[in-house]
């Protein structure tokens, strides 16, 4: 019979990525998504190309852009509602004209306190947690205004994949729903973080059928949390979309800013090393001593280009300008997939993050060497030896110092970036395309639920009805 997975949680686009590639392989997955607030986490940030200035960090209506650019959300990409509204919502333009309900529905003051209280309490008096534990997490459970929502939506499938910080609703799910946890830098903050949130996250992790690891370094954290059900798996990631292109973009943005080299840093701006710094000032530091002492001995005129978000944006601008090298840095704006693959591929050189405690690599590394770029990063290959047979071939450095050596030397060899670029390209066609992320992902779908005596098949229609019905209006 057809497998049904629910993936919840589109942060970084992977819920929405992993339904897509189950799909491929014949698996009845269906995404689910805020429906608005964070533009990175709908499904147009990965499959369409608009102006961004026009939406923001922040933004509800896509159906406008649906209109505009004439991609629509796939009926399989489903949108999470929450207790005060619908369950879930099946289509955009659902989702936006029930904005009203929803947005009342994340105020605390929608359910009454007692009343939450007691259906929270009963909620986890159903679940995997032990006595002790639902003590401990009435409180911030309290504070979930989805979790009938997530329970209904739960209910309809074989399995549920949780990904990042939605993980925190299954505390509250009933025992029998089989779940796994899906990190995407997650896990790294739980154990060094005891709040309310951070606390739901480690006992979901804690009692679940199997939690998944992207990020290697997380293993640390697994430990520390006293975790034994978990397995690496890279994130999901379409090569086949990231692929090598012309460079026809790249040689006008040369032209414009009158250089002669374009170097790219997509990441995200943050020194924060419970969730995963990037230190990204360290590729700054290396870049204004590029300019300063490279370029007169004749490497290339270069430009950096920086994207403006992160936590730590700022600074690393007021960093720029007390360097001295604001006439050759250029901010870019947070940009939809098809733009940045377009940006990847007219960029000579592209960085990633630098930081001795994570020492992992994820979508930036990855999506560059797909398109054929040298990537200057830092890899901690002793950290990936318990899931990687070989770490990707990237010009590996921490210090300031090593990023300028491999900035000199890149920049003076055109042949040996060529030869990065495309050891990177067949590295990633090796370990980290669709179809080995899905087909992993499946038997580890199939070994769960085998060992839970469940067969594959789904609730009936009338079930489904009646589960969206019941808890689609406040109880």
């Amino acid at each position: 019979m057809t497998l049904h997975v629910a993936t919840l949680g589109n942060i970084a686009q992977n819920a929405y990525l992993l339904a897509r590639f189950l799909r491929r392989l014949g698996v009845e997955a269906d995404s689910y998504d805020a429906g608005g607030g964070n533009s990175m986490w709908v499904p147009w940030w990965e499959d369409a190309s608009f102006d961004e200035s026009e939406i923001g960090p922040h933004y509800w209506a896509w159906s406008r852009v649906a209109a505009k650019t004439g991609v629509e959300r796939p009926s399989w990409a489903k949108i999470m509602g929450n207790d005060a509204a619908e369950a879930w919502y099946d289509t955009q333009e659902a989702y936006e004209a029930d904005l009203g309900r929803l947005m009342a529905g994340y105020q605390r003051t929608v359910v009454p306190e007692p009343r939450q209280r007691r259906e929270v309490m009963a909620a986890l008096r159903r679940s995997r947690l032990s006595t002790e534990e639902q003590k401990a997490l009435v409180e911030p459970a309290i504070s979930l205004l989805s979790w009938r929502s997530m329970i209904a939506i739960a209910r309809q499938y074989d399995l549920v994949v949780l990904c990042g910080p939605l993980a925190g609703y299954a505390p509250v799910f009933p025992a029998d729903i089989p779940y796994i946890t899906f990190e995407h830098a997650t896990m790294r903050s739980v154990p060094r973080l005891d709040t309310g949130d951070q606390r739901l996250i480690a006992a979901a992790y804690q009692h679940a059928d199997w939690n998944i690891i992207t990020n290697a370094d997380c293993r640390e954290a697994a430990w520390m949390l006293g975790l034994e059900k978990f397995s690496f798996i890279p994130h999901p990631f379409d090569e086949e979309k990231f692929s090598p292109g012309d460079d026809v973009f790249g040689a006008k943005i040369r032209e414009a800013l009158g250089v002669d080299l374009l170097i790219y840093i997509p990441s995200r701006h943050s020194f924060n090393e419970s969730s995963g710094t990037k230190r990204s000032d360290r590729a700054v530091y290396a870049f204004a001593r590029y300019v300063r002492e490279a370029e007169p001995k004749g490497a290339p005129r270069a430009a950096l280009l920086l994207s403006a978000w992160g936590e730590h944006a700022k600074l690393v601008e007021q960093l720029t300008e007390r360097l001295g090298i604001n006439d050759r840095v250029k901010w870019l704006q947070s940009m939809p997939k098809p733009k940045v693959l377009r940006m990847l591929r007219a960029a000579d050189i592209v960085m990633d993050q630098f930081s001795e405690s994570v020492g992992s690599f994820g979508t930036t590394t990855i999506e560059a060497l797909s398109v054929g770029k040298p990537v200057i990063t830092y890899i901690n290959a002793e950290r990936h030896e318990w899931c990687l047979s070989s770490i990707p071939p990237v010009c590996n450095a921490l210090t300031a110092d090593q990023i300028y050596q491999w900035l000199v030397y890149l920049a003076l060899n055109p042949e040996h970036r060529a030869q990065y670029g495309r050891d990177g390209r067949a590295w990633v066609l090796e370990h980290h395309g669709w179809r080995r992320v899905a087909e992993e992902h499946l038997e580890l779908y199939q070994r769960v639920l085998a060992g839970k005596g469940r067969a594959n098949g789904r609730v009936s229609v009338v079930e489904q009805e009646a589960a969206h019905v019941a808890l689609s209006v406040p109880v």
